[in-house]
């Protein structure tokens, strides 16, 4: 059956507690497409003149999301904006920064299970987009860190 991104959440964990907080207004969250590099592994002893290949390291992505402008959203992922942990310091010491996302209950009866994606980034992206006749919009990127835990 089809579902819609009705109840879906994102939430900001900025390392200086344990708790998360969710991102207000969310409109729109893309998942990050995690990409796999490959390594050639081609020598000269192979008997045909094919390349062969090896599975290389995984890259995690880009989670992407908009919301709804509010000065207190915008003012918390600009303080994050940049950093890996909570502290600023070189190399990055401290909590993760770490980014969760909550897909809708497929039946909205509670009786399915939500899936929860759980990943440590780095906030690189953050718009403000003002137009005269629409709502004000936080657009953000996410370059994920590490692997994605998904529960």
């Amino acid at each position: 059956m089809a579902t819609i991104g009705f109840t879906a959440k994102l939430e900001l964990n900025d390392g200086s507690s344990n708790a998360y907080a969710v991102v207000d207004e969310t409109t729109m969250i893309t998942l990050p497409a995690q990409d796999v590099t490959t390594v050639e592994t081609t020598y000269l002893g192979l008997t045909t003149p094919c390349k062969t290949f090896t599975p290389g390291l995984t890259d995690s992505g880009t989670l992407s999301f908009e919301c709804n402008y509010t000065e207190a959203t915008y003012s918390r992922l600009q303080a994050v904006r940049g950093k890996l942990k909570h502290t600023t310091i070189i190399p990055p010491s401290g909590t993760d920064v770490n980014w969760k996302v909550t897909a809708p209950d497929e039946d909205a009866g509670g009786a399915g299970t939500a899936l929860t994606f759980i990943m440590n980034g780095i906030l690189t992206k953050l718009d403000l987009s003002i137009e005269v006749e629409a709502v004000m919009k936080i657009k953000g990127e996410v370059k994920i860190s590490g692997a994605i835990t998904v529960a």
